[in-house]
């Protein structure tokens, strides 16, 4: 099965998933990946093999998933790797299909080894925007974000509407800090492909940094009809009504995420809160303090939390 790996932003922190920019600069002097110019090459590196027909391999866009994975607590798992448990990952290096043996690597931090099948690929492959997303996401996961745009940007321009290139360049430009860029590539990621998942939930951790409850609800309520299991989707949907005041139908949406799954701060705070509001304190006093203290991305708000719960008054 066909892969194309994005990046997601969970708990306000990002998902590389199938789906997961443009370099304005001239890209440096990439590895092996790349052909080689013909100028650099001397007559005793060209053997007949180098002249033989290159079978190439015919790219279908309706292949562009996991679809043969299932994790019933995870409803992006089906386009996102970063989710799959590592036994999983480690089954999908005996896959068929070359991509998905890439991106097992890569996920794995097997970069070497994915660097080889990504050359001896190459002439296969490359016109399939699933390459560049893959050898994209592999840059991504060794840290070099600049890199991995200009495969993702490559991945775009053979497919237009290759909605993972688009995704991706999202998570890199929210984790830089530039959210308007990020809601954009969003949203161009949803418009080509409506029914996949990681691009809407990335999009609606997003709205909901900005307090765009309704939009974020919207596209929560599209994952949880899918998959009512996921703790994340869950969580999404409890936050957006929290952020609407709506603190019942919060309530009865945190109240179907496992006690594990609430100690991440994104979740556990405003459950917190929400019980606070609805009288439970000493419940309240419990969800917090169980919170995972390295979960915590705003101090700040952890320390507001801290005081209204423990005000009795």
């Amino acid at each position: 099965m066909k892969a194309c790996t994005i990046l997601t932003f969970t708990g306000l922190g990002m998902l590389l998933g199938l789906f997961a920019g443009c370099a304005s600069a001239p890209p440096e002097k990439l590895p092996a990946n790349n052909i080689v110019p013909a100028a650099d090459l001397e007559v005793r590196d060209v053997e007949n093999e180098d002249f033989r027909p290159i079978k190439t391999v015919r790219y279908r866009a309706n292949q562009d998933n996991f679809a043969s994975l299932e994790v019933p607590m995870d409803s992006l798992v089906r386009e996102s790797l970063a989710r799959l448990p590592e036994a999983q990952l480690y089954d999908l290096q005996d896959s068929e299909d070359i991509i998905n043996q890439i991106l097992s690597a890569c996920y794995r931090r097997q970069f070497a080894d994915a660097q080889k099948m990504m050359d001896q690929v190459y002439r296969s492959y490359n016109k399939h925007p699933t390459y560049y997303n893959a050898v994209g996401t592999c840059w991504y996961l060794q840290g070099k974000p600049k890199k991995a745009m200009i495969f993702y940007n490559k991945a775009r321009e053979i497919d237009p509407k290759f909605a993972p290139a688009y995704n991706n360049m999202g998570v890199i430009h929210q984790k830089e800090g530039k959210d308007q860029s990020a809601i954009k590539a969003y949203e161009e990621a949803v418009k080509y492909s409506s029914f996949s998942r990681t691009p809407n939930f990335n999009l609606a951790q997003l709205y909901l940094h900005y307090g765009m409850a309704d939009k974020a609800l919207a596209l929560a309520q599209g994952i949880y009809a899918d998959n009512a299991q996921d703790p994340d989707v869950i969580g999404l949907m409890a936050n957006s009504y929290f952020i609407q005041g709506k603190i019942d139908q919060a309530l009865r949406f945190f109240g179907q995420i496992d006690r594990k799954a609430l100690r991440r701060a994104h979740l556990g705070l405003n459950y917190a809160v929400a019980l606070k509001i609805k009288g439970q304190n000493d419940l309240a006093e419990d969800v917090f303090s169980d919170i995972d203290q390295r979960t915590i991305v705003s101090p700040r708000y952890y320390r507001r939390v801290a005081k209204y719960i423990g005000d009795r008054s």
